[in-house]
């Protein structure tokens, strides 16, 4: 007879105003605010179930990793935080599975943590569903504030539409809101891989970086009013300004990262052609699409779901099919119950 299997879903998010440098690295407490959109099928997929061993066995993408393993090692040690978090005895059977290249990009912390996190802790505190895990004193925000010590950019995975991370005053008034739900503005992101591979620096590394670079005051004292500008933007449904603002984001924390006594650098020419000629066609064609990167070589193209078909033909006079992966804005996290066999 098979045990109970909790399955969890948790999408990645792509940032419009990024999560770049942390105040207390240990605690996860960033430089600044940030906001992101909530994907839908680019996420992540964990299956818990308790066990009696000693230790957690943990498959990811099909294959086992253990403590030593280079991604299985922050599996663990989250695994760890929750096991004391929760005060839990047990261990568990993990089965994790991307819906997208991991660690290229595409934020696969932030939905990978997330949907750990909330497989665990359902499976621990034996909840069916999202509500009833908010019964028991885990809503959403609390689900969030426990990721978010695994990946920062989890926080913002366990909500759905446009999502706020507020920085807070410390630590400990970190808080997650969601602004804009899925249905305020149909957006979709495109995501044009120039590398599937893993990127060489870690994030971690790189928000480390951060804090050398003469970019990295002037971001901080200027990126309230962005954050006010791209509310606004969103709130009005106005692409022509939100986009921008996303291009101008992006390019400062590379710029950020570049900069830095070690640099860093996430792109090469491959990427900085495209993102000329995608500024290019915008102008040629009218078409309001635009680009933001996040920590690799890989470009999220934001436009409103109804030009999805142009913005595909486009891609396709010049990237191959397979290297495309769409998505459009989703309705945050899942959890359900797998039906037990016998």
């Amino acid at each position: 007879m098979s045990k109970k299997q909790f399955e969890a879903i948790v999408p990645s998010n792509i940032a419009f105003l990024k999560y770049w440098g942390k105040t207390d690295e240990d605690r996860q407490w960033p430089a600044n605010d940030s906001l992101s959109m909530t994907l839908s099928d680019l996420h992540t997929k964990t299956v818990c179930e308790v066990i009696s061993d000693s230790e957690h066995r943990v498959i990811l993408n099909g294959s086992e990793v253990d403590r030593d393993h280079k991604a299985g090692a922050k599996i663990f040690k989250h695994l760890d935080f929750l096991k004391t978090a929760l005060g839990s005895t047990s261990c568990l059977s993990i089965k994790t599975e991307n819906s997208f290249p991991t660690g290229c990009g595409i934020a696969s912390s932030a939905s990978g943590l997330g949907a750990l996190t909330l497989a665990a802790v359902a499976a621990w505190l034996d909840a069916n569903h999202l509500d009833q895990l908010s019964e028991l004193g885990f809503p959403a925000e609390r689900l969030a504030d426990l990721a978010r010590m695994g990946s920062g950019s989890a926080f913002r995975s366990f909500m759905g539409g446009v999502v706020q991370w507020h920085r807070g005053e410390d630590p400990s008034k970190q808080n997650v809101s969601a602004p804009f739900n899925h249905n305020h503005w149909p957006l979709m992101d495109s995501v044009v891989l120039f590398s599937q591979a893993e990127k060489s620096v870690g994030s971690t590394e790189a928000h480390r970086a951060a804090w050398s670079s003469p970019m990295f005051a002037p971001r901080l004292a200027a990126v309230e009013d962005r954050l006010d500008a791209m509310k606004d933007a969103i709130d009005n449904r106005d692409m022509r300004t939100l986009g921008p603002l996303l291009e101008q984001e992006t390019l400062e924390m590379h710029s950020v990262i570049m900069s830095a006594e070690t640099p860093v650098r996430y792109f090469d020419k491959e990427t900085g052609d495209f993102l000329a000629w995608i500024r290019q066609q915008r102008r040629d064609l009218d078409l309001p699409v635009y680009f933001t990167l996040d920590a690799g070589p890989n470009v999220h193209l934001i436009y409103e779901n109804h030009l999805h078909e142009r913005v595909l033909e486009l891609l396709h006079s010049r990237i191959p099919a397979e290297n495309i992966l769409s998505d459009h804005m989703g309705a945050g996290p899942s959890l359900t119950i797998r039906p037990e066999e016998v």
